[in-house]
């Protein structure tokens, strides 16, 4: 039995982690709300169609505390998905994502960014990547091209071009069907580790 591949959504506070869940999902699984605090613990949520569990996780903030509530519960996770929203990533935030895509092995595991609301981000995310990539983080891109998304209206019919090849992309990379299993996300994964497996073998030859 194929075990699946454990992929975490983090972000920001209220930056479409949970609605992003729901629109893969294509059922309300997990609570939303504007403008409030929604997630506080982590759930795990397998994806209809293919070999990916998704894990939903409280938003990073300004406060210490949250933040580390937020990498709680992560340490089963196979890759990340990062949501970049409206504003540049800070680099408190930064130091979080640093922080919590090193496994409890120590190594550095697979971080995919994912752009919320196109229109207005797309520099935001430049940005972003630019601030992860000064801290020693690199995050897969496809290309220089991520996948864009609009939270609220992924799986459904969309004026946006951009919006609707993000959900495709998104869809192809997590392996929702039709696309064949197992998921791009999983061979990254594979890949990753067996990256590791070799590390180790080098570190005691």
């Amino acid at each position: 039995m194929r075990m699946r591949t454990q992929v975490a959504i983090i972000g920001e506070f209220q930056d479409g982690k949970s609605t992003l869940v729901n629109s893969l999902m294509r059922a309300c699984v997990a609570q939303t709300g504007y403008g409030r605090r929604t997630t506080s613990t982590v759930s795990s949520h397998d994806l209809p169609g293919s070999d990916c569990s998704l894990l939903d996780t409280p938003g990073f903030n300004h406060s210490q505390a949250d933040n580390d509530h937020a990498c709680a519960g992560t340490e089963q996770a196979d890759a990340f998905l990062l949501m970049i929203g409206r504003k540049a990533l800070s680099p408190s935030v930064i130091d979080y994502v640093q922080k919590i895509i090193v496994s409890p092995s120590g190594f550095k595991r697979p971080l995919i960014p994912i752009i919320n609301d196109y229109g207005s981000s797309i520099g935001i995310a430049a940005e972003s990547i630019a601030g992860l990539r000064d801290a020693g983080i690199h995050p897969i891109l496809f290309g220089e091209d991520m996948p864009c998304i609009d939270a609220r209206i992924c799986g459904k019919e969309s004026a946006t071009d951009d919006y609707t090849d993000g959900d495709a992309k998104l869809a192809y990379l997590l392996g929702i069907a039709p696309h064949s299993n197992p998921s791009p996300m999983t061979r990254i994964c594979a890949m990753a580790k067996t990256i590791q497996q070799l590390i180790r073998t080098w570190n005691h030859v």
